[in-house]
């Protein structure tokens, strides 16, 4: 049952998949449960896995000084992992935590290589996972540079509208570059619009 879901993502993904293929990811993958609070990796961690979210939610962050810094949030039917860490096979830069009891499917660096020499299939899954990292990051970025924090906040809500339900609002915060006094101004006036 635990494969099931990240098998529909793989096939979803790719659909020229085949069983016999999945059958030697589901093999090499391994299943990890995380309590809330729990640390997927930390800054100097040497990464080792992409994982795929089956359960759950993570947060990424890093420290400036003695605060930290919320860089994303990630849900179940995605994949987590320090992937400038994974690539370049270096500690880790910065800390990916459970915000939620979680589940992950994490697949073995040096299984992912030796799938890619193999299958020409799970090169192109890999591709398009690492392109959607690559447009990740430059949304996340342009959002810094072009979008006021109201802006973001709004986009975040809108791409995932039950993360106010899960996420502490000091983290919302810190991920769209405002402090929690600021966050609940921003929300009072959303909520005078609508009235």
């Amino acid at each position: 049952m635990a494969f099931q879901q990240v098998k529909n993502f793989y096939f979803q993904l790719v659909p020229e998949l085949t069983e016999e293929i999945w059958k030697e990811i589901e093999e090499r993958s391994t299943i990890q449960h995380l309590k809330k609070g729990e640390f997927y990796i930390t800054t100097g961690q040497q990464e080792k896995y992409v994982s795929f979210v089956n359960k759950g939610g993570f947060r990424y962050f890093v420290f400036a000084d003695t605060k930290e810094l919320t860089c994303d949030f990630t849900f179940e039917n995605n994949y987590i992992s320090d992937y400038e860490g994974f690539l370049k096979q270096e500690p880790a830069r910065i800390n990916i935590q459970a915000l939620e009891d979680s589940e992950l499917v994490k697949l073995h660096y040096d299984d992912v290589q030796s799938c890619y020499e193999r299958i020409p299939q799970l090169r192109k899954f890999g591709r398009l996972i690492a392109e959607n990292f690559l447009l990740d990051i430059l949304k996340r970025s342009n959002s810094l540079l072009f979008s006021s924090p109201e802006d973001r906040y709004n986009q975040l809500v809108e791409d995932n509208p039950k993360l106010l339900q899960r996420v502490p609002q000091y983290m919302i915060a810190s991920f769209i570059g405002v402090t929690p006094e600021a966050l609940s101004r921003i929300r009072k006036r959303q909520v005078y619009a609508l009235i």
